[in-house]
């Protein structure tokens, strides 16, 4: 039984193995069969199956995992990494190993994990197509160029579906390795191969022209144009252009970069520079501006290149001043040491011709001549460099080259001569005439031109007489005429008359002026030298011909009408003829009620009919006197005259009153004394001593004995200065003051000690002085207010000068003190801008008698008001009268201001000529540097920032004034942050540019690696 038992069960155990055995085939089969069917989620079902079955063999364990792994990648499963390294771990010596590797190889492949991938693909052996593109792929991805070269050629010229591929990317690969033959030929073999044939001409194109071969790369591309697809259509035609610009075909160069501009989205300033540079050489120099100026390069080679052709461009059409400053551009880098030569030497030579400011001519003439060596040019600059010196309005720098040489040559001399004379009669116009004296010696140094030695000596003797040193100025008159036979002796004779007239050498005046007289047409100046003449005689007491000049002056009638009239009156009263006297005085009193010698003449007629026992008019006169007299003196002078008149009439009450008025009011008078002395005499006359005396004792001023002792030790000062003794009676009117602080003489003691500080230069002590003169406000009032406001107005302190001045204005008693208060009032009112001094100029411009200077300083004043309060029709006119007719400062800053209102008004162009004008006509530095700032404005307005930065660095560079230094370092900072937030031009960091080398490296015009959208995309075949 049991063994019956054990047999049937061993019997039935292999009848179920043997149909385990049969299931596990039929799965195995199906499995494969689902698998070939590419139903990889049953089959992969049925490998997991057999992959777990205990009966299933190690060899189907095997198959069946690395099937699985099999089925997962092609699902794109996220475990088909696990089950490859599940395999890889289970069965690491298997023989499907191979096969496993690179199935891991093509799973990072598609994943673009291509180091992966490498890593992969490297641990097996596979000569497949597909792997040795794959492969090849990897590497070129990774950028292992070689070993991608390697692998791709193993695919050119088979008939494998990798081959146009290999071939398009094994091209590629050459063509950046810069093979470019053999890639020439790739690209070739690839213009059949639909997938390729719309982008290899864009390769061959390249490639011919980063061969040089522009006359294949025209006959390849040129056809192409009308077919090109639009991405390309720009960059086609950008090489076709730098094609014929390599060969010189400027024109059809300049064609295509038209078309390329055009065309392109974006372009590089290299493009820019090429296309001015073909304009520029077929000579449509205003294109060439129009590309070239805007350019921005950092690279000095190409800064050179573009500052050179623009400034020739410029030259080309006559823009010299643009040129000028782009050929100084130029001279700034020193790539190409030619081109850098040619253009100091055109920059040198527009800088003489031009001479404009801010650009030293003589300094830039001589940089060239001590850094260049080019021998015909040398030449040439230095035949400029004589020149400059004979012709530069920089008169001082020329004259600063010049003036130190131990040697100079004759024509050094003759420069030297020029300048220092023109520099000389410049300071002079400033009223810098210590200088001018300093320069006009030095022109005399060397006596090559006559002429100019001449005038050089009569300008020295102008200078010599401004500064008060009148024996000099008259002794180098009558040398200037001793050696000039000029027309201009004869204003020499008038100028030696007034230093003579100075010396107080009143003959050798006389017949100076007399002299001048007989020849002269100039009425003004006839007027005045009459004038003179009559004072002449009249200090030489020949009143007789004192009075016939003095009529002849007033016969013109031009200036100082009054003073001849007063005068002459004066004359006839010392000759006797009263009764012309007194009509004269009375042809005063009725027409020149405003004149400085009015109460003079209500004076001396007063006097007249006093003298003449006529008292009713007399009083009358002095009553009318008194109606416009402003000095106290004067005031106390007319009532004591008055009381003497009342009393011999035997007036008594009316002469007691006029002497009181004195004795009361006018205390500090010089009259006191003389109105004590009438009011006792009048009370004896009525034998009234007692209230006389009463009337003595209640005067706080008279004390005998004190009165007595004050006057000796006034006396005794004013002796020692009248002596000319200033030192003694400056220590006594000094001893008296102290003394008597406030004695009888106290304002004159003040005064005569003010008047001795003068004379021996204690300026303090005199102004001290003639201030306390001035508080008293008694008598001396005019020279004590003209020392005040001439010494503060020496000192340019105009608010104590203007004070000062304003006061002899009013009190005035000759014409020329009141012109010297009223000009100098302008001047000390005109930097406060206000109603002041347009008055004051106003009150100029009506003097009688106006040197130009004078006139354009109130003109430029009154033009200055109508401009602030928007009167610029009336500006432009006054400053456009100024600018033509003077040759100062004035006449430099009008015609600037001329220049700002045009630039208010939008006339660019007016305002640039006139601008230019200002800095030829005139030698200014302030304006001329104001109105170049502004002509940056302009250039700015116009777009044109190159020029705008060259004027404002030139100012920056040479100008020395830090006002405008900091408003042009502020403006050209403005246009470098313009330009910097403007710029949309992408510098490329391989662009290589040479312009000056004939074999140039230019940069690539297309992307050496083409966009991924024009890379035929790699599709996975997974059978």
């Amino acid at each position: 039984m049991i063994k019956k038992f054990v047999f049937s069960c061993t019997f039935f155990l292999c009848i179920f193995l043997l149909s385990a055995q049969s299931q596990e085939r039929e799965n195995l089969q199906q499995a494969k069969h689902l698998f070939s069917a590419e139903k990889f989620g049953l089959s992969q079902y049925l490998y997991q199956k057999i992959y777990t079955d205990n009966l299933t063999t190690n060899a189907e364990k095997e198959d069946a995992l690395f099937h699985i792994a099999i089925c997962s990648k092609r699902m794109f499963n996220e475990d088909t990494k696990f089950w490859f390294d599940e395999f890889l771990s289970v069965y690491p010596y298997s023989s499907k190993i191979n096969s496993v590797n690179y199935e891991l190889g093509i799973f990072y492949f598609r994943q673009a994990n291509y180091p992966f991938a490498l890593d992969y693909f490297q641990k097996c052996d596979n000569g497949t197509s597909e792997y040795n593109f794959k492969l090849a792929y990897t590497y070129f991805v990774l950028d292992s160029l070689e070993s991608s070269k390697y692998y791709f050629s193993k695919l050119l010229n088979t008939e494998s579906k990798y081959a146009g591929l290999s071939q398009y990317f094994y091209a590629h690969i050459t063509y950046k390795q810069k093979h470019y033959k053999t890639a020439l030929n790739g690209f070739f073999n690839l213009q059949e191969d639909k997938t390729f044939a719309s982008i290899v001409p864009y390769y061959i194109s390249q490639i011919y022209f980063l061969q040089k071969r522009y006359e294949d790369l025209i006959a390849y591309a040129e056809p192409m144009l009308d077919e090109v697809i639009l991405s390309r259509e720009a960059e086609l035609n950008r090489m076709i252009a730098e094609a014929y610009y390599r060969k010189k075909d400027f024109k059809k160069a300049i064609k295509y970069f038209e078309i390329f501009f055009e065309k392109a989205t974006h372009s590089s300033s290299l493009d820019k520079l090429q296309v001015g540079y073909a304009y520029h050489n077929i000579q449509d120099f205003e294109n060439a501006i129009r590309f070239l100026e805007p350019l921005q390069f950092s690279e000095d080679s190409a800064k050179q290149f573009v500052s050179y052709y623009l400034a020739n461009s410029y030259l080309n059409i006559q823009e010299k001043n643009h040129a000028l400053k782009s050929f100084k551009q130029a001279t700034e880098y020193n790539y190409n040491t030619i081109m850098q030569e040619d253009a100091y030497f055109n920059y040198a030579k527009l800088s003489y011709e031009l001479d404009l400011p801010f650009d030293n001519v003589l300094d830039i003439l001589q940089y060239y001549l001590s850094t260049f060596s080019n021998t015909e040019n040398t030449k040439m600059i230095k035949d400029l460099m004589i020149n400059a010196f004979q012709n530069t309005s920089r008169y001082e720098q020329a004259f600063e080259q010049l003036k130190d040489l131990e040697f100079p040559s004759v024509s050094q001399k003759t420069a030297i001569q020029r300048l220092s004379f023109y520099i000389g009669v410049k300071v002079f116009n400033n009223q810098e005439y210590n200088q001018a004296i300093t320069l006009f010696e030095h022109a005399n140094k060397y006596k090559i031109s006559q002429e100019i030695t001449a005038m050089s000596t009569y300008w020295l003797a102008d200078s010599y007489y401004n500064i008060a040193a009148f024996r000099k100025s008259a002794d180098l008159y009558n040398e200037y005429l001793s050696i000039s036979l000029s027309s201009s002796s004869n204003f020499t004779q008038y100028n030696l008359g007034y230093a003579y007239f100075k010396l107080k050498n009143y003959q050798k005046a006389k017949n100076s002026f007399r002299k001048f007289t007989k020849l002269a047409k100039d009425s003004m100046r006839l007027n005045d030298a009459y004038l003179r003449t009559a004072d002449c005689y009249y200090m030489l007491s020949d009143f007789r011909m004192a009075e016939k000049n003095y009529e002849l002056a007033a016969n013109y009638a031009l200036f100082d009408t009054d003073y001849a009239i007063y005068n002459r009156s004066v004359c006839l009263g010392l000759i006797g003829k009263s009764s012309d006297k007194v009509k004269l005085l009375q042809q005063l009193e009725e027409n020149y009620k405003q004149s400085a010698y009015y109460d003079d003449a209500l004076q001396d007629l007063a006097v007249h009919y006093k003298n003449a026992n006529q008292a009713t008019l007399a009083i009358a006169y002095y009553d009318k006197l008194l109606l416009f007299a402003n000095d106290d003196e004067l005031k106390a002078k007319v009532h004591l005259s008055k009381g003497m008149i009342h009393f011999n009439a035997n007036n008594i009450d009316d002469a007691i009153a006029s002497f009181l008025f004195v004795l009361n009011d006018y205390a500090q008078t010089t009259s006191f004394k003389q109105a004590l002395a009438g009011l006792r005499a009048t009370y004896v006359s009525i034998v009234k001593v007692d209230e006389y005396l009463n009337i003595v004792n209640a005067l706080p001023q008279v004390s005998i004995s004190r009165a007595e002792q004050d006057s000796l030790t006034y006396s005794t000062a004013f002796m020692k200065f009248t002596e000319g003794d200033y030192g003694v009676a400056k220590n006594t009117f000094q001893q008296y003051i102290t003394n008597f602080s406030n004695g009888i003489f106290s304002v004159d003691a003040n005064y005569y000690l003010a008047e001795s500080c003068v004379k021996v230069k204690d300026t303090i002590c005199a102004l001290s002085s003639f201030k306390k003169v001035v508080e008293a406000n008694n008598k001396h009032l005019e020279p004590s207010f003209l020392y005040l406001a001439r010494h503060y107005f020496t000192l340019n302190d105009f608010e104590k000068s203007n004070k000062y001045y304003q006061n002899i204005e009013k009190m005035a008693t000759n014409n020329s003190v009141k012109r010297e208060a009223v000009i100098r009032l302008m001047i000390g009112f005109e930097t406060n801008k206000n109603e002041q001094s347009i008055n004051y100029a106003n009150k100029v411009l009506a003097l009688e008698k106006i040197d130009n200077s004078l006139k354009s300083r109130a003109s430029i004043i009154l033009a200055r008001s109508y401009f602030a309060h928007g009167n610029f029709q009336k500006a432009e006119k006054t400053f456009s009268f100024l600018s033509e007719n003077s040759t100062s400062k004035v006449g430099a800053e009008a015609t600037y201001m001329i220049a700002y209102l045009q630039f208010l008004n939008d006339s660019l162009q007016k305002s640039e000529t006139i601008i230019y004008q200002l800095a030829n006509d005139f030698t200014a530095d302030y304006w001329i540097a104001k109105g170049f700032i502004l002509l940056a404005d302009i250039y700015l307005q116009n777009g044109n920032n190159f020029q705008a930065k060259a004027t404002l660095q030139s100012i920056i560079e040479n100008y020395e004034g830090e006002e405008l230094l900091i408003i042009a370092r502020k403006k050209f900072e403005q246009i470098l942050e313009i330009e910097i937030s403007s710029t949309t031009l992408v510098q490329e960091t391989e662009t290589y540019i040479n312009i000056f080398d004939d074999e140039i490296n230019y940069e690539i015009l297309f992307q050496e690696e083409m966009d991924t959208t024009e890379i035929p995309k790699i599709i996975e075949n997974e059978e």
